[in-house]
């Protein structure tokens, strides 16, 4: 999934900076399931 410039630029706007983030080394932890039998793929992110 592709998120426009200008919907990030919203997001942005409207979130301060501890509510989103686009690095991938941050956002992986979240990408595994509790019982770590499922991981996501960055790319979805």
């Amino acid at each position: 999934m592709t998120i426009r410039p200008d919907d990030m630029a919203a997001f942005k706007a409207v979130l301060d900076d501890k509510s989103w983030s686009t690095n991938a080394d941050e956002i992986a932890p979240h990408l595994v399931e509790w019982r770590d039998r499922y991981q996501a793929d960055r790319r979805s992110c």
